[in-house]
């Protein structure tokens, strides 16, 4: 299933970015695809791909916007 997802996010143009990320800085790209979410380095496009539940994504940047990880 992930492997399916990823090759297809790999093939498609409608990865997202941060609105807030800055073309000088690291940043990272994601695309969902039913409940995968695959997410890539934004200036390594045909660099590995990280797939994980569309779900754990989102619990992920909750928690990122509620400060839970800042140290």
């Amino acid at each position: 299933m992930y492997s399916q997802a990823i090759a297809r996010a790999s093939s498609r143009t409608s990865w997202c970015k941060s609105s807030r990320s800055n073309p000088s800085q690291n940043c990272v790209e994601f695309s969902v695809d039913g409940t995968v979410a695959c997410i890539r380095d934004s200036k390594n496009t045909v660099g590995p791909v990280l797939a994980c539940h569309a779900g754990s994504l989102l619990a992920l940047v909750d928690a990122i916007r509620r400060g839970e990880l800042d140290s």
